[in-house]
């Protein structure tokens, strides 16, 4: 009898190996039915994910430069641990374009997502990026000033000097193409009765007025001298000299009374009236509309909006 238990044992528990392997299984699977079920995996979309720009520095040395800026922004899905992603923020998100890579022309530089190890990317709403790359070019544009807000009937904003005339623009060729001018905007709030010197920031811009912030100017601000002058209508006196060719006599020179001009307020309780240079009718065959050549004095123009005032010198055939 003692030979024969120890094998009537191992007939018992060879006889129970497939319900001691159902146990296990179910085992395992209820583990991994109550660790889903606690942490399951989860699916997030972030939205509005802003893309960097990777090595645009590395354009210069190749004489490239971006036609358009690039401003893009993706939504990103991702998935992982519920406990993982919902800790998840926009900020632990980075897209990125390379354009290392890039050449001249159009490219369709691929969007890549650095994320945490926890989370994986499921799919993006816009996997590559349109990047088109021109040739830098250089050419020289006017600095004009420009006046910001509102002011009076009887009081202008005037740019005294100005530190640049011109300034050199760069960038991709056809983005300089459309640059018209560089411009210096002054806030007309910021002016008073007495000239002051201000520095202004500088901008490329269209004939529009539209900024092109893609360029690059070789100067970023620049001082301004200006102030707040004061519009007047000014008495306008126009002479002329020499006489008409052989065959024509005078019928008149009709010319506007008075000129409207902006001016210091020193300037305007002393300036009574403005000539014009005289109108030489030596050289007149035919009546004719001639644009005014007026006189002023030192820091006085015409008011803004004010066209430069004309005469007309009508003449006729003289009688025989």
């Amino acid at each position: 009898m003692t030979n024969e238990k120890p094998e009537e044992g191992k007939k018992t528990i060879r006889k129970n190996y497939p319900l001691i392997l159902l146990s296990l299984i179910a085992s395992i699977a209820l583990w991994l039915f109550v660790v889903d079920g606690v942490d399951p995996v989860l699916q997030r979309t972030f939205n509005d994910i802003p893309v960097e720009v990777l090595n645009q520095e590395g354009l210069e040395g190749r004489d490239l430069a971006i036609v358009e800026d690039i401003e893009e922004y993706v939504n990103v899905r991702v998935s992982g641990k519920r406990s993982s992603i919902l800790k998840l923020k926009n900020e632990d998100l980075v897209a990125v374009v390379d354009l290392s890579g890039c050449t001249e022309g159009d490219n369709y530089v691929d969007v890549d997502v650095h994320m945490p190890t926890s989370a994986e990317l499921e799919s993006l709403s816009k996997p590559q990026i349109l990047v088109s790359l021109e040739p830098v070019v250089t050419e020289t544009k006017d600095v004009k000033v420009s006046f910001t807000g509102s002011t009076s009937e009887q009081m202008e904003a005037v740019c005294v000097s100005q530190e640049l005339e011109e300034m050199e623009v760069k960038g991709a060729k056809s983005q300089v193409a459309k640059a018209d001018h560089v411009e210096a905007s002054v806030e007309a709030a910021l002016l008073g009765a007495e000239e002051e010197t201000i520095t202004v920031v500088l901008e490329a811009v269209d004939e529009n007025g539209d900024s092109l912030d893609n360029l690059i100017l070789a100067q970023k601000e620049m001082e301004v001298r200006a102030a707040m002058y004061k519009v007047s209508d000014v008495a306008l006196t126009v002479n002329t000299y020499g006489t008409l060719p052989e065959g024509l006599e005078l019928v008149s020179v009709k010319a506007p009374e008075t000129v409207r001009l902006a001016m210091s307020a020193e300037q305007e309780s002393s300036l009574t009236g403005v000539q014009a240079k005289s109108l030489d009718l030596s050289g007149i065959t035919e009546t004719s509309t001639v644009e005014l050549e007026l006189v002023l004095p030192d820091k006085v123009g015409l008011a803004e909006g004010e066209a430069v005032p004309k005469a007309v010198i009508t003449v006729k055939k003289t009688e025989q």
